[in-house]
């Protein structure tokens, strides 16, 4: 039981490490979004963090 609580928290460290990284460096996001997508990659970026928060 306690290696399912190592690899959650594990988990969770990294989702909130992405999480920090997309407000602090998000220049490194930007590229990823999909062109498809309407308006510029800064705005789908902050939406995706502001999203998770919810």
């Amino acid at each position: 039981m306690s290696n399912r609580r190592g690899g959650a928290a594990a988990l969770a460290g990294l989702l909130a490490m992405a999480g920090v990284t997309h407000l602090v460096r998000p220049g490194f996001y930007d590229p990823i979004v999909p062109g498809a997508l309407p308006g510029p990659p800064r705005f789908w970026t902050n939406a995706s963090v502001a999203r998770a928060g919810r």
